[in-house]
């Protein structure tokens, strides 16, 4: 039997509907930009190894030097480790490259940190930083590796 035609157009305007309901590419860039903020506002307020701890994923790696650190606890010891209060953390994205899906990004930009040796002198490093985004199934972003 043949589907009555006000089923067809109600189905048609309910897929048309969520399609349209998706993030363009550009929202979710905004995404992206929006939680490094908040990262880098987290690493300000509450210190480097909260804020990276928080904000990565569930097997989200560091990589440092020569050495890979895995996991929420090691990101979190790691930083805790080699607490600074005079150090300060800033960086800024500069291009935002989406997967297909939009649930996964990869984000660079500058960075900038600052301290102070024994002698009260600033010391300051800058450099490029890469870093790997995915969506959580809670729908937030979290760094997969940095």
């Amino acid at each position: 039997m043949p589907r009555p035609i006000k089923s067809s157009v109600a189905f048609a305007l309910l897929v048309m509907n969520l399609w349209s309901c998706a993030p363009t590419a550009e929202e979710v860039k905004d995404e992206i930009r929006a939680t490094e903020k908040a990262f880098m506002e987290m690493a300000e307020s509450q210190g480097l190894a909260k804020a990276f701890q928080y904000f990565a994923a569930e097997n989200g790696q560091l990589v440092r030097g020569n050495k890979a650190i895995r996991g929420g606890e090691a990101i979190y010891q790691f930083y805790k480790d080699r607490e600074d209060p005079n150090a300060q953390l800033t960086w800024e994205p500069e291009n935002i490259y989406l997967s297909a899906s939009m649930d996964m990004a990869y984000s660079t930009g500058s960075y900038s940190y600052t301290t102070l040796d024994t002698l009260g002198n600033e010391i300051k490093s800058e450099g490029v930083f890469g870093t790997v985004w995915i969506k959580e199934n809670n729908e937030e972003w979290k760094y997969l590796a940095d």
